[in-house]
């Protein structure tokens, strides 16, 4: 799961590599990429990050967001069976 913080502090566009890291620490902390869970949100992360190119014109919060929301999926399909009709 990509942590809110992530989504919602994301820059539009891509950035060098010391900004980056710049903003990963300031979005989850000193060395975010170095603990295990991180490490697949740091993969969407980079890749997101390797997109948002103008030629592609996907903005970085947006990817992420359409990330999280295919990783969580059948989390939500789940609760939304357990709810049911007018849940």
């Amino acid at each position: 799961m990509l942590p809110n913080k992530l989504i919602n502090t994301a820059p539009l566009a891509s950035m060098g590599p010391a900004r980056a890291e710049d903003f990963w620490a300031k979005a989850l902390g000193p060395n975010p990429k170095d603990g295990a869970p991180l490490k697949a949100v740091a993969k969407e992360f980079d890749y997101c990050h390797a997109i948002a190119q103008p030629e592609y014109g996907v903005p970085i919060p947006r990817c992420l967001q359409e990330l999280h929301d295919e990783m969580m999926s059948d989390v939500t399909e789940k609760v939304w069976k357990g709810l049911g009709a007018g849940g």
